[in-house]
């Protein structure tokens, strides 16, 4: 039977476990759904990990989510399939960090080239 679960919405921050080998990122960490639609009614959906522990970088936007400071790791933007999903655990839709986190995607896949 299909998938029924609700489109995901860009900007929705959910918890998921990443699975990497040497520098990427491994275990629990929140990311951000940086897809929009209508790409978040595909079976994968693109997003941005965070990490409380990546080092302060320019090009690792920092921002407070559940009370915790974070950084957004744009360099390890990732698609993963939406039935990795649970339930969203907030929204960066709007704000100033969803902004940033978008400027530093702009220049790392070279669109403000």
């Amino acid at each position: 039977m299909a998938d029924r679960q609700r489109d995901p919405e860009r900007g929705e921050i959910y918890r998921l476990s990443f699975e990497g080998v040497s520098t990427e990122l491994r275990g629990p960490h929140y990311a951000v759904v940086v897809s929009a639609y209508p790409y978040t009614r595909l079976s994968t959906v693109v997003v941005v990990p965070f990490s409380s522990q990546a080092a302060a970088r320019s090009y690792h936007p920092e921002g407070t989510i559940n009370g915790a400071r974070t950084r957004a790791l744009v360099e390890q933007v990732r698609a993963i399939a939406r039935a990795r999903l649970g339930e969203p655990v907030g929204s960066l839709a709007g704000t100033p960090l969803m902004d940033e986190i978008d400027e530093q995607l702009r220049f790392l896949l070279g669109f403000d080239a």
